[in-house]
């Protein structure tokens, strides 16, 4: 829910106090948080038994890339996370800058429409969550995102693409909280804890995507670097429905 919430708070914080007074807010917040944490008292460190943090970690991993199941979740998990999630942060300033001519204000617009879409998708995603083809509906999410993208990046107004933006975050979210689920009961009880330690790189991946996004819309301009990662995320998604037959199979209950 949190990071459904987040940009719609975001949106509208750059809106009232501009993206400099944002950041000193988000900057303050952290701060806070650093000094809550220095209060915590912890109890004194027992040295561990048996097996170390790094054999668990090497375990996990392993599992992971043996386990037909996780593999075919990580990739639809890493995928959107990759390519189509760093447009929001990344390339969603210049819109509102340099195509909208909207400033600070649009940028809040349309932050916080994938932020309430985000919360809707939350929603939905919990709706949903009894289908039993939840790996074959999160390729169905990444396709509905991409298709958003490909409507931000043809929106001739700022209205039009935060209502595209809305989409986009409502199918982020339930790709999200699907794949996590998913993630989790797909793995052996004594190694859900490892797979969930896992889902910690996909916002690792919004950072690498966004060194990827930054460059090309430099070369493609904004609209044009959009609409290729949206075309290069529905391509992979399609080769993976054609490649991999266990994606059309999975089921997860």
């Amino acid at each position: 829910m949190d990071h459904g919430v987040s940009p719609a708070i975001a949106g509208y914080l750059i809106a009232w106090v501009g993206a400099a007074g944002c950041f000193f807010i988000q900057g303050a917040l952290y701060a806070a948080s650093g000094f809550v944490v220095i209060a915590i008292v912890f109890p004194p460190r027992q040295k561990p038994v048996g097996r170390s943090a790094i054999a668990d970690m090497v375990e996990g991993l392993r599992f992971a890339a043996s386990d037909r199941n996780m593999r075919v979740l990580i990739a639809l998990g890493t995928l959107p996370y990759l390519l189509l999630v760093p447009i929001w942060g990344t390339l969603f300033p210049i819109y509102a800058k340099d195509v909208f001519n909207a400033g600070p204000t649009g940028l809040g617009v349309l932050l916080t429409a994938v932020g309430v879409g985000g919360i809707a998708g939350s929603f939905l995603a919990n709706a949903l969550a009894r289908i039993p083809r939840q790996a074959l509906m999160q390729a169905g999410w990444i396709l509905v995102m991409a298709g958003a993208i490909l409507g931000v990046a043809a929106s001739p107004d700022v209205a039009t693409a935060a209502a595209f933006g809305f989409i986009g975050g409502a199918a982020e979210m339930a790709h999200t909280a699907s794949n996590m689920a998913s993630m989790q009961m797909a793995a052996p009880r004594e190694m859900r804890g490892r797979v969930a330690s896992l889902t910690m790189l996909y916002p690792a991946m919004i950072s690498a995507g966004a060194f990827l996004a930054g460059p090309l819309s430099d070369a493609l301009s904004v609209r044009g670097a959009s609409a290729l990662l949206a075309a290069i995320s529905i391509t992979a998604t399609a080769a993976l429905y054609v490649f991999s037959p266990h994606l059309r199979e999975m089921r997860t209950q």
